[in-house]
């Protein structure tokens, strides 16, 4: 970009706004609850899927399938305490809640 004597200094008209993607309107579809050594996961709209319990290193410790309006356990007494993710994979979306375990 260069000027030179005699331009236009109102030659450039610069516009503000915000930018990017709206934040998308998330509803519940799953929840997941903590007893000493029990993990649930609780899917009250009939989604059908497959669950994993993922340690933090990408390691998929457990899995299974999950349909319509259902609670599924899982034992997680040999887990040690820390950070663990929950994730349910459809036909349509991958849905994930971090979980963080404490013993």
């Amino acid at each position: 970009f260069t000027s030179a004597e005699g331009d236009d200094a109102n030659r450039f008209i610069l516009h503000f706004s915000t930018v990017g993607i709206a934040e998308p309107v998330t509803e519940e579809l799953f929840t997941v609850t903590l007893q000493s050594t029990e993990l649930t996961i609780f899917t009250g709209n009939g989604l059908n899927a497959e669950y994993r319990l993922i340690d933090m290193t990408g390691k998929i410790l457990q899995s299974g399938l999950i349909s319509g309006n259902s609670n599924t356990s899982l034992n997680i007494s040999n887990l040690k305490s820390g950070m663990y993710i929950v994730s349910l994979i459809s036909d349509h979306k991958i849905l994930s809640k971090k979980v963080l375990i404490t013993k």
